[in-house]
């Protein structure tokens, strides 16, 4: 079985997020309730727990569709998936925090994350994982996982396309949430 592909996994620079205990403080706007469920969740994923953590955060989104902990909620159950080495499933999973949380906290991150999950599905995803490689510094110029998906592309023979940043000096899709 030939290797899977040139990329280099790197942790996601907003995570591990902290939970809301480790922080000491629960978000603004965000129930008891809430809190306590994405905790737990949350805890799942620290312990590798991945069935567990699928579970609860999916179980979290049914539940508070709009919380303030949706798109980290998302993004955790689809590290999940990644995690599992269910790269098909993670790269829809990443797509849909792209998707539904475009300016949310963890969309740059969600969107490296999809490409790496392409590159692990195999040589005939190459093209695919290049272009959520070229978006991620298109969209997001000035998140840290512009410079990774920069090296990504280099790693996959493609050429990274120039960028002029954000002219705010903040992330582009940074939400200001702490994570």
């Amino acid at each position: 079985m030939a290797a899977a592909a040139p990329v280099q996994t790197t942790p996601s620079h907003s995570g591990p997020a902290p939970a809301p205990a480790e922080e000491g403080t629960s978000k603004k706007g965000a129930s008891a309730e809430e809190v306590q469920a994405y905790r737990a969740a949350f805890a799942a994923w620290q312990r590798n727990d991945t069935d567990a953590c699928i579970d609860q955060f999916r179980q979290f989104l049914q539940a508070h569709p709009t919380s303030i902990y949706a798109d980290d909620s998302a993004y955790w159950m689809a590290d999940c998936y990644f995690k599992k080495g269910d790269y098909k499933t993670a790269v829809l999973r990443f797509d849909d925090v792209v998707a539904r949380y475009p300016k949310g906290n963890k969309a740059a991150d969600a969107l490296y994350r999809h490409g790496e999950s392409l590159v692990r599905l195999g040589p005939g995803y190459s093209k695919a994982a290049l272009r959520a490689f070229e978006r991620v510094i298109e969209e997001y110029p000035d998140s840290p996982r512009a410079a990774e998906a920069r090296k990504q592309i280099e790693l996959l023979g493609g050429t990274p396309p120039a960028t002029t940043g954000s002219a705010a000096g903040t992330p582009a899709g940074s939400s200001g949430k702490g994570h």
